[in-house]
């Protein structure tokens, strides 16, 4: 699902989405995640997913920035899913963190320190 961009915001951000489970029995796969170049922060308001990054896998925080990637990625639902996430365009994330994108590359980066 795909929501209207306020105008004011238009010029850094692709797009704004979520994803949402119909129900506890609804788990998606192991995804892969190709390099795309784009800043995302994603809040999730159900089960966070699993994050499979070179061999390891870690929970997701329930709000966090994914900075730029140079390898890619698999995601994997762990629960009952739902989030929502906007997606920059490359220059429209600097304006939004403390934290320059560049300290994040390959990773993400819990809100709380952002």
């Amino acid at each position: 699902m795909d929501f209207k961009i306020d105008p004011a915001l238009a010029g850094y951000i692709q797009v704004i989405w979520a994803m949402e489970s119909e129900s506890d029995e609804d788990n998606y796969p192991k995804s892969q995640i190709m390099p795309d170049g784009i800043v995302e922060l994603v809040v999730h308001y159900g089960s966070p997913f699993f994050t499979y990054q070179e061999g390891v896998k870690t929970l997701q925080s329930r709000s966090f920035a994914v900075s730029m990637m140079k390898k890619y990625i698999e995601l994997e639902s762990n629960g009952k899913a739902g989030f929502i996430a906007a997606r920059f365009f490359s220059w429209g994330a600097y304006h939004f963190f403390n934290e320059p994108v560049k300290n994040f590359l390959d990773q993400s980066i819990d809100c709380a320190k952002l």
